[in-house]
């Protein structure tokens, strides 16, 4: 993946079972036979239903995305690599590199309890998993066995509690009065972190805890998940950017949403800042660095695209 001075990757809506796959057999055998100097730490940063249409680098002219575009012509991008299309399916094939027929999340479990065993429907759904069986491995507990520290940062959609309590660290945000909001939320942390600040939008707060995770971890050899829940709904930018998409001239781009705009310019600036982390710490070049989304674009007119895919 890239060459030996630049372990770069990009990814979008990539195939999550390939993707699995492909980490839980590095973590058994691989990983675990290299020498420890030579092993990479591994970086993956996992958006919330990013359309495909939403980067620059995959055309975008509207929506700003640098620190990405520039991740991309480092590494390498994917044209042709699909995820299903809801998050907890796509979630599930990732930790365990195996399809939804084999996990039992074919979808988001919500929905079932929301439409399954309707009379209308005239068939019975089968049934499906809120979580993953705990006795399932995940690839990040191979990584653990084959020496490597651990952190989930950000959204912890499918991973049982057996699991998550196997990361050296596992924050979380706490949705409060059963309404997501980007800028009122709780913290769950695994060591007990530091509450956030009133009012900090929750992707800064993530990445900060990332950044410090990043500095603790140097001298060791890592695997970081931030697991942001940008772009999902509610659609609520950082007032600043969501007025600077305002008066910005979108031309012919068919992404008009300034409040979206913002919040995917809001996952590009965090990136920039973990990279550049990276390098000041100079590991970046032993990093091998994964962006990627957990399905496509949310269906909001405006706010992105799904293009011919969704036909």
């Amino acid at each position: 993946m890239g060459n030996k001075q630049s372990r770069r990757v990009f990814l979008s809506n990539v195939g999550m079972g390939v993707l699995g796959t492909f980490f839980l057999t590095a973590g058994a055998g691989n990983l675990a036979a290299m020498d420890k100097d030579s092993r990479p730490n591994i970086v993956f940063i996992f958006a919330d239903d990013l359309g495909w249409t939403d980067l620059g680098c995959y055309g975008n002219t509207y929506y700003e995305t640098p620190n990405i575009n520039k991740l991309q012509k480092d590494g390498m991008k994917f044209t042709n690599a699909y995820a299903t299309p809801l998050c907890g399916p796509s979630r599930a094939c990732l930790y365990t590199g195996q399809n939804v027929t084999t996990h039992g999340a074919w979808t988001n479990w919500d929905f079932v309890q929301a439409y399954n065993r309707r009379p209308e429907l005239g068939f019975l759904q089968p049934d499906c998993k809120r979580n993953l069986d705990p006795k399932t491995v995940t690839f990040t507990e191979l990584l653990k066995d084959a020496g490597y520290k651990t952190a989930m940062i950000g959204k912890s959609h499918m991973v049982s509690q057996r699991q998550a309590a196997g990361f050296d660290l596992h924050v979380q945000r706490l949705i409060r009065n059963r309404q997501a909001d980007y800028f009122k939320y709780g913290i769950a942390s695994r060591p007990r972190g530091e509450p956030n600040e009133e009012g900090e939008y929750i992707n800064d707060y993530f990445t900060d805890r990332v950044l410090d995770y990043i500095e603790d971890s140097k001298d060791e050899r890592f695997f970081l998940l931030l697991s942001t829940h940008l772009p999902h709904t509610p659609v609520q930018g950082k007032p600043e950017i969501v007025k600077k998409y305002q008066e910005k001239d979108r031309g012919s781009s068919p992404h008009k949403s300034a409040a979206y705009a913002a919040m995917v310019e809001t996952i590009d600036t965090n990136t920039g800042r973990i990279l550049k982390k990276l390098e000041d710490l100079n590991i970046r070049k032993n990093t091998l660095i994964i962006f990627a989304s957990d399905n496509g674009g949310l269906l909001s007119p405006g706010a992105t695209s799904n293009s011919h895919l969704n036909k």
